[in-house]
């Protein structure tokens, strides 16, 4: 014998609902760690449910947001009874890890009774029924298809029995919408990779701005500064030639080990310049001046670095990738590539990469 279900507090659903996610942290697999690039990993990556990317739902029956089947002049037990397809809409849903479609599957849950009683119909329709005793299961969504995976209990002392039809109805039911959400996820899963690979184009080929503007900034400063000790004559060019090579090539592994562009830019020039002072047997008057030299050339050089991308077709305007290369632009200072070996020192001999 089945019971009734009762709009009540005590009927409060638990589940475990898979949904597709996009990773920046899943907790079984320690996919796509919070490190650069900061490109999402898909869960699953093929179509099928995996146990990585299972969802905890809880929601009550009179959850905020719900398609309201009561009837308001049934009571059972001192609550009134719902009517199947009695929904929960956007129920809470808490992924294992950082799951970014997290907001895009609650805007879209669902939580509903679809078993029933066809013999006893009341105001909102078929009454809503348990499945064995007081136990029911709710129909929740899910990828690739909605499954009865919400579990509560609805007790109380008004009992009905579900007919072999009622059965047949709730598997056809059942069966006609996982047919569609079949098709849809399958669509998706096709589509999915295709956005992931442009979120990780934008991602690098903003990389590759700040790295390319970061070393230029890095040239121009060392070569400049080793210039002003004085007149232009081939021994300062070359020395002044040979700091900017430096400062460029040391700036990109600052850039690559988490230093900010404007840190990696000055600590660049900075240990250039004194480098070739040392070289040239003089004092090194210049390079505390490096940082102000970065700071007032970097941005510019962000931005030309974007254009000349943007012009050659390497930056395509997809999913505000423009907006994003132009907060870069304007933000540099802000930008940090977080890594494990952040603010440890180098050795001198291995940070050049040559002469």
């Amino acid at each position: 014998m089945a019971r009734v279900v009762r709009f009540t507090q005590q009927v409060k659903v638990v589940g475990a609902d898979h949904h597709n996610g996009l990773y920046y942290l899943n907790v079984w697999t320690m996919l796509a760690p919070l490190a650069p690039p900061y490109v999402p990993a898909p869960i699953p990556p093929g179509l099928f449910p995996v146990p990585m990317s299972v969802h905890a739902v809880m929601v009550p029956i009179d959850w905020v947001s719900m398609e309201d089947k009561r009837n308001f002049y049934v009571v059972a037990d001192g609550a009134n009874i719902v009517s199947k397809g009695h929904t929960c809409n956007h129920a809470p849903h808490v992924p294992p890890g950082i799951n970014i479609l997290v907001p895009v599957t609650i805007g879209f849950a669902t939580t509903a009774w679809k078993l029933a009683v066809s013999s006893v119909v009341a105001t909102a329709g078929p009454v809503a029924s348990t499945h064995a005793a007081s136990i029911g299961f709710t129909t929740n969504c899910g990828d690739p298809v909605s499954l009865a995976s919400g579990l509560y209990a609805s007790p109380g002392s008004v009992h009905v029995t579900p007919s072999a039809g009622d059965w047949l109805d709730y598997g056809v039911d059942w069966a006609i919408t996982a047919a569609v959400e079949f098709v849809v996820s399958a669509g998706l899963h096709f589509f999915m990779p295709q956005v992931k690979t442009l979120i990780a184009k934008q991602i690098f080929r903003g990389k590759d701005v700040i790295s390319e503007a970061v070393q230029k900034t890095a040239f121009d400063s060392a070569g400049k500064l080793t210039r002003y000790r004085g007149p232009a004559d081939a021994i300062v060019n070359e020395h002044a030639e040979r700091a900017s090579k430096n400062a460029g090539r040391y700036s990109r592994q600052l850039l690559e080990r988490g230093l900010s562009p404007e840190e990696a830019a000055t600590k660049a020039s900075r240990e250039a310049i004194a480098r070739e002072s040392e070289r040239m047997g003089v004092r090194d008057k210049f390079s505390k001046q490096a940082a102000t030299e970065t700071s007032e050339s970097l941005k510019g050089n962000v931005r030309k670095a974007a254009a000349k991308q943007a012009e050659s077709g390497k930056l395509a305007p997809v999913d505000g990738s423009g907006d994003l290369i132009k907060k870069k632009a304007g933000d540099y200072k802000d930008q940090t590539m977080q890594d494990a070996t952040r603010g440890q020192p180098l050795e001198r001999g291995s940070k050049w990469g040559g002469s």
